[in-house]
């Protein structure tokens, strides 16, 4: 009989104070660390998510006095922003012309390199494969060697 009660107190009751001695030991480093690493990530994304929207709602107002100051100016001057004698372009049609021109000097330019760069592999590799060929159909002396 005893033996089966030592059995029965293993198997039953061991298992179950091990498991109480877990649930009640300290919580270690790691834990603590990510305890705290999630707690600044949350603060974080908070303290972004409150700035965005002070940004945004400084934005707003700026843009808005920004619109009313031009249409008050507009007004005052009887300015429509329509002019019969008026030209459109100006220095942005000038500044417009040099950088389409430079960039079309660029593209030239790289095509010409990417050309000779194609035709120059082109030619290595014909002299290449001729070389192998030639090789290849050539037979194989063995006795040659001393």
């Amino acid at each position: 009989m005893r033996p089966l009660l030592l059995l029965t107190f293993v198997f039953i009751f061991l298992p179950a104070m091990a498991t109480q001695a877990a649930a009640q030991q300290p919580d270690t480093t790691q834990s603590d660390a990510s305890r705290a690493h999630h707690a600044l990530k949350t603060a974080g994304r908070n303290t972004k998510a409150e700035a965005k929207s002070v940004g945004s709602s400084i934005h707003h107002s700026l843009r808005t006095a920004g619109n009313n100051t031009k249409a008050a100016l507009k007004r005052v001057t009887r300015d429509t922003g329509t002019k019969t004698n008026h030209k459109p372009g100006g220095l942005n049609k000038v500044a417009r012309s040099v950088s389409g021109d430079f960039k079309t000097a660029g593209r030239k330019t790289k095509s010409a390199v990417k050309n000779a760069s194609g035709q120059t592999h082109h030619a290595l590799k014909t002299t290449g494969n001729d070389v192998k060929s030639r090789l290849k159909k050539q037979p194989h002396d063995t006795t040659a060697h001393p």
